[in-house]
């Protein structure tokens, strides 16, 4: 039996490991600055993070993605490019009854379930009752809507890398 083990002092041990810590915080900490999320959400945009680095492709994996080593398999990317974290969104309350004022629930998106129900299976955090849901059909608010629910429009996602928007 073989035993392998690491050493905490060995620099290039933990380089790899420090740099991916470093490049979570960088991203979570951009994302958490356009998308205008509160403080209290930071382990929802971690996760929002992590799951869309691990579904990018890295030249040290061969311009593969990490998911794609694990699995073998190509992520599927469509589910990643409908919304932006903390963007309002809505989906249909299947527990109104007749009559009602409205179907749909205004919640914010927060990430991807991919864990529960199918690929296109998204997280929604509640803000009135601040649970996390897992939907699979969101509708995004239009411009009519955001007066209706009194939401503020989503800003416009800065463009460049973090540093180059974060530095200016």
């Amino acid at each position: 039996m073989r035993i392998n083990q690491s050493l905490i002092s060995n620099s290039q041990q933990q380089n790899p490991v420090e740099r991916s810590t470093q490049d979570i915080k960088r991203y979570a900490n951009y994302v958490a600055d356009y998308s205008g999320a509160p403080p209290d959400s930071w382990v929802l945009i971690v996760h929002y993070v992590m799951y869309i680095m691990n579904r990018t492709a890295r030249s040290v994996l061969n311009h593969r993605t990490p998911y794609e080593k694990l699995y073998g398999q190509t992520p599927d990317f469509s589910v990643m490019t409908q919304f932006q974290l903390w963007e309002p969104v809505l989906f249909h309350n299947h527990l109104t009854t007749f009559p009602s004022t409205s179907t749909k629930i205004l919640v914010r998106f927060v990430g991807f379930s991919d864990s529960v129900g199918n690929a296109g299976c998204y997280k929604v955090y509640n803000e009135a009752t601040g649970q996390t849901l897992s939907r699979a059909l969101l509708f995004p608010l239009g411009e009519r809507l955001y007066e209706k629910y009194g939401v503020e429009p989503y800003p416009s996602r800065p463009s460049g890398e973090p540093d180059d928007v974060l530095t200016h």
